[in-house]
């Protein structure tokens, strides 16, 4: 199973996302980001950071809890 490495010099952060798709629907989030210097609302897959050591199955799992 794959695991995260998150401490590399260059702040490299590892990251997990998923698609849920059920009955013909699209699962989706709604996040802050920066687009041409404004802050705006984006729609986004639900996902986030991979803590360190973590397996990646396991860090989708917890994300999607959160």
């Amino acid at each position: 199973m794959a695991r995260a490495n998150i401490t590399e010099p260059t702040g490299h952060i590892d990251g997990v996302f998923g698609l849920l798709r059920r009955g013909g629907r699209l699962l989706l989030v709604s996040n802050p980001r920066s687009v041409g210097g404004t802050a705006e609302l984006v729609w986004d897959l639900p996902g986030g950071s991979v803590e360190s050591g973590e397996a990646l199955p396991a860090a989708l799992q917890r994300e999607w809890a959160e």
